[in-house]
């Protein structure tokens, strides 16, 4: 009678640790999937442009960013940004 006992109360156990695993295991997976897992530190950026210039809008791409500047001194411009590599791609003048 007491080795059913105990036979009992293992699998209890290794039942209630192997669902415990498996929900911690999906919920792991859900919070990277949702964009919930690690996150990069963020990282200062130099765009190099003249004082008296003012960030006006920024727009996204899949991997790109469109920051549209006015101001310091020169005409109205878009500044293509590749933020995985941290580098000005190109300028653009709208004027």
């Amino acid at each position: 009678m007491l080795k059913l006992r105990l036979i009992k109360a293992a699998v209890l156990l290794m039942t209630f640790l192997l669902l415990f695993g498996t929900v911690l295991l999906i919920a792991r997976f859900a919070g990277r999937i949702g964009g919930r897992g690690e996150t990069s530190a963020a990282m200062p950026v130099l765009l190099e442009e003249p004082d008296g210039s003012q960030i006006v809008q920024i727009s996204s791409g899949p991997d790109r960013l469109y920051i549209l500047v006015r101001g310091g001194n020169r005409p109205d411009r878009i500044i293509i940004f590749d933020h995985r590599t941290q580098r000005k791609i190109s300028n653009i003048n709208i004027n």
